[in-house]
């Protein structure tokens, strides 16, 4: 079984604290059984719990991925890398809709009750109600490709990186991604000294698509080791490979926490040519390929031997 399936069958959901200690419990002692040490590392402000497998201080790079999982949120959190303006719209929409909505009967109890000062108080109770009701009050049971497919990347990199390769390269599982990418703030803040220059490729919803995008912050740009990345995934008859800046492109994960961070990301494209990735965040949140996961593992270790 690939740890992609393993993943959605015994740990579909990682959002408790029992749900993440058990799943990290779980790489700890899956990865001991193959004689590769992983221990977990809570950061300084005792509010995240990272999986660290190697020695990211003298790794040549570093793999990451998130392996927290979101709410069920009623408006799909889609992604449209490549096209900034008609995302914004997109998230800003319901935003308006319910300041709409919130806004109409905070006015009619406050000139009801001729009592000004409800009008605030009973518009931030409604709003904010209704915002936890469409983003974060429900579990969601499907995750496969947000970020369960991240996860099962780093795995299989893990996997086949050769014995002799493994002290050159470090791995990060994050967590608190879906709270504000907690996890990978607090691990960069706690270890700025060798993180600062290092590159950190993160892996986020690569499941599902065949447009593999690589988003890079400024200073990855004209890191060395970034443009060996480059030259090692090339696509082909099942993939397109695209690397992009972040100062154009929307990808909002933990590779921002990092000056050289990149993303890897995956996604489908309309007739018209608009990349997007949807379903992620959603119960709908199934339909995630194997084959993904095999191309970008063998893009990685050809990197490794090149670097």
């Amino acid at each position: 079984m690939s740890h992609l399936d393993y993943l959605n069958e015994k740990y579909p959901i990682r959002k408790t604290g029992e749900e993440k200690k058990k799943f990290r419990e779980y790489i700890v002692s899956s990865l001991a059984e193959k004689g590769i040490n992983a221990r977990v590392e809570t950061t300084e402000n005792k509010k995240n719990e990272n999986v660290v497998v190697g020695s990211p201080e003298t790794a040549k790079a570093v793999f990451t991925a998130h392996y927290d999982t979101p709410a069920t949120s009623i408006v799909p959190n889609l992604m449209l890398p490549r096209n900034v303006i008609l995302l914004y719209l997109f998230h800003f929409l319901p935003i308006i809709a319910i300041l709409t909505i919130a806004l109409i009967p905070a006015l009619l109890i406050s000139e009801k009750t001729g009592i000004d000062a409800l009008y605030p108080a009973i518009f931030l109770v409604i709003y904010f109600g209704l915002f936890y009701i469409l983003y974060f009050a429900f579990t969601n049971k499907n995750n496969y490709n947000d970020n369960t497919s991240g996860v099962a990347t780093l795995l299989e990199i893990i996997d086949r990186l050769p014995s002799e390769k493994r002290d050159d390269f470090a791995f990060i599982f994050f967590d608190n991604e879906e709270k504000g990418k907690l996890g990978s703030k607090a691990y960069f803040k706690d270890h700025k000294d060798f993180m600062l220059d290092k590159l950190v490729i993160n892996f986020d919803c690569v499941g599902n698509g065949d447009n593999i995008l690589f988003v890079a912050m400024k200073s990855a740009l004209t890191n060395e080791a970034y443009k060996i990345l480059k030259e090692s995934f090339r696509g082909d008859e099942s993939y397109t490979v695209s690397h992009f800046p972040a100062r154009s492109t929307a990808g909002n994960s933990d590779h921002k926490s990092f000056p050289n961070g990149v993303c890897c990301m995956a996604c489908s494209k309309t007739r018209n040519g608009i990349l997007y990735t949807a379903r992620i965040h959603t119960k709908r949140d199934t339909k995630v390929k194997n084959q993904n996961i095999d191309f970008l593992a063998e893009g990685v270790i050809s990197f490794t031997e090149k670097l």
